[in-house]
């Protein structure tokens, strides 16, 4: 949900990393000066880019690197919760043991049933905002978090949200401080 605080929480993480970066945001709404020039690459993106050749430019640029985090900003713009680029799928299913070295990536989207099943499967950690979408509420969040939290998500203040690392149980965070 727009507003919720998702941007504001990886600005922040990202400002506490010691890692490289790449961070893409395809909105361009925010302002990332917050963080440290000499460890990122933001890349913004544009009305009209071919985003399937961006993510491609992307992804060749990431595997020369290593011991980086890869940070997308509305993973949605590059895929469907039926089909992701072959590169994106393998990329999230091999990038921290495969070609690239240790990497990890972070995303954020509006809603988790835009996202693809193996982007939020091999995800260890969730941080999970405010949601009113029923689907979400009813379909996807009641599954792995149970009904009660679930329905705690509708009525979220902005930048709170539940933290939860499988298997644990979600546990309700205090607001981040807000940095962009």
């Amino acid at each position: 949900m727009v507003g919720s605080g998702k941007s504001n929480l990886m600005a922040y993480m990202l400002q506490r990393t010691k890692a490289k970066f790449i961070l893409v945001d395809m909105e361009g709404i925010h302002s990332w000066e917050p963080l440290d020039p000499s460890r990122q690459t933001i890349i913004h993106g544009k009305r009209g880019t071919d985003r399937e050749s961006l993510l491609m430019q992307i992804l060749h640029k990431v595997m020369n690197e290593k011991y980086f985090i890869l940070a997308i900003e509305g993973i949605d713009a590059f895929q469907t919760n039926r089909w992701m680029p072959p590169e994106l799928r393998d990329f999230v299913q091999y990038g921290r043991n495969y070609q690239w070295g240790r990497s990890s990536y972070w995303v954020t989207a509006r809603r988790l049933a835009d996202v693809h099943n193996d982007i939020v499967g091999n995800c260890q950690h969730h941080f999970i905002f405010r949601s009113f979408e029923p689907n979400d509420v009813h379909n996807y969040y009641r599954r792995f978090l149970g009904k009660e939290v679930a329905l705690r998500l509708q009525s979220l203040p902005d930048y709170h949200f539940y933290y939860w690392n499988p298997p644990r149980s979600p546990v309700l965070s205090s607001p981040v401080k807000k940095v962009i």
